[in-house]
């Protein structure tokens, strides 16, 4: 996937949240960012700007097209990969000024269900988010908050 097409994905991927959590976020003022900074800045409709990351909860290694990959799909390798994927962007810094929110979404690829991966996402952040003011996930059937706890 070049980098333009992956933009087009995220920016779709964004959108699609934005739409599936009732967030007010103007969509008209979404747009693609580029490292180092963080993937999609937009606007609130109360006028505040912020940054979100994305990352897909997926790893390309468990879908190469070899035995040795096939084996490994699965939940004990997936769960594996999660960890991996979202201690990754919780290392990350930004040079920006505004707030940065992070979105992790599945597209299914994992073969985990959405609850499943929503627990271990919130495990992972509940005792450290990073740089992170809110964290999200975005499953097949759900779409929730999960750091800081709501209510």
């Amino acid at each position: 996937m070049t980098e333009r097409e992956k933009g087009v994905e995220e920016v779709r991927v964004f959108e699609a949240f934005v739409r599936a959590s009732g967030l007010p976020v103007a969509l008209h003022s979404v747009r693609k960012c580029y490292p180092p900074k963080p993937d999609i800045r937009c606007q609130y409709l109360n006028g505040d700007w912020v940054y979100f990351e994305l990352t897909e909860l997926c790893d390309e290694r468990l879908f190469k097209p070899d035995a040795v990959a096939i084996e490994r799909r699965g939940e004990p390798r997936a769960t594996e990969a999660v960890e991996r994927i979202v201690h990754n962007k919780l290392g990350k810094q930004y040079p920006v000024e505004l707030p940065v929110e992070l979105l992790c979404y599945t597209q299914g690829r994992l073969g985990v269900e959405d609850g499943a991966l929503e627990a271990q996402v919130r495990a992972l952040v509940a005792a450290d988010p990073g740089p992170f003011v809110r964290v999200w996930f975005l499953g097949e059937q759900r779409v929730d908050q999960v750091w800081p706890p709501a209510g």
